[in-house]
């Protein structure tokens, strides 16, 4: 059988976008219900970019929550909808040579005509497919294995990392865990980190879990604020751009009516390494059951990988 990244965390399994929906964005919906229910990772493999969406997910994020969306599969296109968001940990995917996949979409961000940033590009890679003709191993819903590629696979094996780090490290804050993944990435790609291809590089299981890495108070992948809902995708209500443009001010005229980021404090009984109950299990969200077996195939290709190039 297949061995999970994180067994002392529970998984949350939501299905949407089904013919019997009854609310009108049934994925905001759906983010909301996972943090209200104390998720501290969220899984979105899917290009999603409505404002309801984007504040769901502002509203999980300022609950503590780590958002993992896949950066898309569209080769050149820089990430887009979700995975663009200042502060969502984005990710794009490479292949068996450790070299991101011509398939997955990447970029360092996108800027306008005054060369000013307004989103946010890749943060880091996963395992997209072992080769162009094969996937990545997955168990699949009613027994039996399938291979598949995509950023959807890169996207659940970072979010089964990010598990793993919350189970091990309970006490730190969402900003902390997302440094911990971008600190101890290795680089891959060409030119300054964060680069096009893969942000702060390829994510690394044991180190995540296992370096010195300081905490941080600030997410470093920046924060969006309560006003991030201008159709013509600029700044506004950007709190921060963290690491992407540190030299980033807010309008004075909207910071005062954004949301504080967290602090790092200890979560209580909520933690990733309690004993799984409702009232005491900590959460991963993986949106829909494919995303679930996606998640265990995808870590056993990365123990693979690991075996063969120590």
């Amino acid at each position: 059988g297949l061995i999970g990244a994180a067994p002392n965390a529970a998984i949350i399994s939501v299905s949407f976008g089904t013919t019997h929906s009854t609310v009108d964005d049934s994925i905001a919906t759906a983010i909301r219900y996972c943090a209200d229910r104390g998720a501290k990772v969220i899984n979105l493999s899917l290009l999603e970019g409505s404002n309801d969406t984007k504040k769901a997910a502002l509203y999980a994020q300022s609950k503590d929550v780590v958002v993992v969306a896949g950066a898309g599969n569209f080769g050149s296109s820089p990430p887009s909808g979700i995975s663009s968001m200042f502060g969502i940990l984005s990710v794009a995917g490479v292949d068996h040579n450790l070299t991101r996949d011509p398939r997955s979409s990447w970029g360092s961000g996108e800027k306008d005509k005054n060369g000013k940033i307004y989103t946010q590009g890749v943060a880091v890679c996963g395992p997209f497919a072992t080769t162009p003709d094969t996937g990545v191993p997955q168990a699949w819903p009613g027994g039996g294995y399938r291979d598949g590629a995509g950023t959807s696979i890169s996207t659940s094996v970072v979010t089964g990392i990010v598990a793993a780090i919350r189970a091990k490290h309970p006490d730190l804050n969402a900003a902390s865990i997302i440094n911990r993944v971008l600190k101890t990435a290795k680089k891959t790609g060409t030119g300054d980190i964060p680069t096009a291809d893969c942000g702060w590089g390829l994510v690394d299981a044991y180190a995540a879990l296992t370096a010195d890495v300081p905490t941080v108070t600030d997410n470093p992948l920046g924060q969006i604020g309560e006003g991030y809902d201008n159709p013509s995708r600029d700044v506004f209500g950007v709190k921060s751009m963290g690491l992407w443009d540190p030299t980033y001010q807010p309008d004075p005229e909207y910071s005062s009516a954004m949301p504080q980021p967290p602090t790092n404090t200890p979560q209580g009984p909520i933690t990733a390494a309690a004993p799984r109950s409702p009232a005491t299990a900590s959460w991963a969200i993986l949106a829909g059951l494919a995303t679930c077996a996606t998640l265990i195939g995808g870590l056993t290709w990365w123990l693979r990988r690991r075996r063969r190039h120590p």
